[in-house]
């Protein structure tokens, strides 16, 4: 008897052993994309601030108009140089209310008092023919120095 019944389920096919592929081309699509998309959220936290950075002064390079949207609401007053003195002076200002601090090259732009505006003054003998004023919100912009 126990014969048979084996026999039985051996020829019929036992559910046990059966394998069932539906929906296995969906999950893994499904899989791709969860993968795929973890790797951009993940290579655009690590390098999307260099990217913008990078993109937006190219951008305002060709075309000032775009300034706006890469500046982060910096405004450049002025970037000049004074062959008597050796001095380079930068002004800017940022949104009235806005809590930002702004640099040139790296060091820091100093408040005039409780206002919006921004100054920079350093001395030297070789002037550089751009500056390039970043916030520490994210805004970027590159300004042309005037001689």
């Amino acid at each position: 008897m126990i014969k048979q019944t084996i026999s039985k389920i051996h020829r019929q096919g036992s559910p046990i052993f059966e394998t069932n592929e539906r929906g296995q081309g969906f999950v893994e699509y499904a899989l791709l994309l969860v993968f795929t998309s973890l790797i951009v959220t993940v290579t655009l936290t690590l390098f999307g601030p260099g990217v913008k950075r990078v993109y937006c002064q190219a951008m305002v390079r060709l075309n000032p108009a775009t300034s706006d949207y890469c500046a982060g609401g910096i405004k450049p007053l002025n970037a000049n140089y004074s062959p008597g003195s050796q001095k380079l002076h930068i002004m800017a200002k940022l949104p009235q209310g806005s809590e930002a601090v702004l640099y040139v090259d790296g060091e820091p732009m100093q408040r005039q008092g409780n206002s919006n505006v921004f100054k920079y003054v350093t001395t030297t003998a070789d002037p550089p023919p751009f500056v390039t004023i970043t916030s520490n919100n994210g805004g970027v912009i590159t300004v042309d120095v005037s001689i």
